[in-house]
């Protein structure tokens, strides 16, 4: 008989690490996971392993940061209560194996406090979430879903047997993406997983646009275009700027939301390209505020590289943007060149000049197109609709090893 309710420990370090930590300090992809499956009535616990280095490493704000709070705390997250768990860690060094073991006996001990027995557990990152994982999966004879990142591509190279092992004991595995998914197939690992899925991060569906909305996009004339990132050169906003100095349109602008340290050799750019009057450096905006932005424009440009997914292309979408994303990465296959956005090789200039030029010459009935398959493929992925599938899953994992076990 299946359980209709189920209780899931969550092990990542991509969720905010203390109360109130600020957004642009903490990854919140993995909370509106649990979130949504918190309203749909499952039970969900979160481990965050803390990482912290001794002192004598501490010289950034974000390690001194991470210092402050090296201690055990329990905190909420809106509906999801999070431990914390301090694990100390020398720089490029593995953690200490005695390290590892305190924490999954602290992760047993926290259970057994909150009464919680876990259906499953969730990993995310093999280090150090996958290895604790590992050994919690023995202890708790539970399966557990190792969540891959990019990251974890480059773990494989560093500690090959470590990943290794990781593979061969969890009991299915989700890729953020098709690129993903590409590079462990490359790893020549694939026939060690019983299960696995696509399932990328999901959109709140409050930020999908109405269909008349859309519509009426589709009938103005093409003249805003945006970006919306951290300025860092993998962002390749420098791209962007030299494609937009070589349109020859009137009254074109372009908006750049955020900041970072390429933000004054940005702004230096485009005097030498002689469109700073075109351009608006609008400096950082909170995540509604992006999206009034992404309402008011017509075309949003992020030719990122690497880029593991990023859910501000659904947004732009969601918003009535005609969405430019990078060909080989992770949005490369939510959008299909042509049907529901575009794509472009990330530091080709001309290609991305040349993409730009023919969304500025649609016709109203090929825009039309675009905005509305970009609506569809959007609707399919809101966070209750990816919630869903991934329950589905997990289920799938439950059911397998309950037959294993008879």
């Amino acid at each position: 008989m299946e359980v209709l309710w189920l209780k899931i420990l969550v092990i990542t370090s991509l969720y905010p690490g203390y109360k109130n930590q600020p957004r642009k300090e903490a990854t919140w992809a993995i909370h509106y996971f649990a979130n949504k499956w918190v309203e749909q009535g499952h039970s969900v616990k979160v481990v965050v392993p803390w990482r912290f280095y001794p002192r004598i490493f501490s010289f950034s704000a974000s390690s001194l940061q991470k210092r402050k709070y090296a201690f055990e705390e329990f905190f909420p997250v809106q509906n999801i209560e999070v431990f914390r768990l301090p694990m100390k860690k020398i720089p490029w060094v593995e953690f200490a194996k005695e390290i590892i073991d305190c924490a999954v006996n602290r992760i047993v001990e926290f259970l057994n406090i909150k009464s919680f027995k876990p259906d499953i557990i969730i990993a995310q990152y093999s280090n150090p979430s996958g290895i604790i994982a590992t050994q919690l999966k023995r202890k708790l004879k539970i399966p557990f879903i190792m969540g891959l990142h990019t990251s974890d591509i480059f773990y494989q190279k560093r500690r090959p047997k470590t990943f290794e092992e990781i593979i061969r004991n969890c009991d299915g595995v989700v890729f953020r993406s098709k690129k993903i998914k590409d590079h462990f197939n490359n790893l020549k690992l694939a026939n060690l997983i019983s299960k696995e899925k696509i399932i990328p991060s999901g959109i709140n569906k409050d930020f999908i646009m109405e269909k008349d909305h859309i519509l009426k996009k589709s009938r103005k004339e093409t003249t805003k275009i945006m970006t919306a990132c951290n300025l860092i050169p993998l962002k390749n906003v420098d791209v962007l700027i030299k494609a937009f100095a070589e349109l020859d349109y009137e009254n074109l602008n372009l908006t750049i939301v955020g900041n970072g340290k390429e933000f004054q050799k940005l702004k230096k750019l485009s005097i030498k390209k002689g469109i700073e009057k075109n351009i608006k450096f609008a400096g950082e905006m909170s995540r509604y505020e992006v999206l009034n932005e992404m309402r008011k424009s017509d075309v949003f440009v992020m030719v990122s590289s690497p880029e593991t997914f990023g859910l501000v292309y659904l947004e732009a979408m969601a918003s009535g943007c005609i969405t430019v994303g990078s060909k080989g990465e992770g949005i490369d296959g939510v959008i299909k060149d042509g049907y529901n956005g575009f794509l472009v090789e990330p530091r080709n200039v001309s290609a991305l000049k040349d993409t730009l030029e023919r969304i500025i010459n649609l016709n109203h009935f090929e825009k039309e197109s675009i905005l509305i398959n970009g609506l569809k493929t959007v609707s399919a992925l809101s966070e209750n609709a990816v919630a869903m599938q991934y329950i589905s899953f997990i289920r799938e994992i439950i059911e397998l090893e309950k037959q294993d076990c008879k």
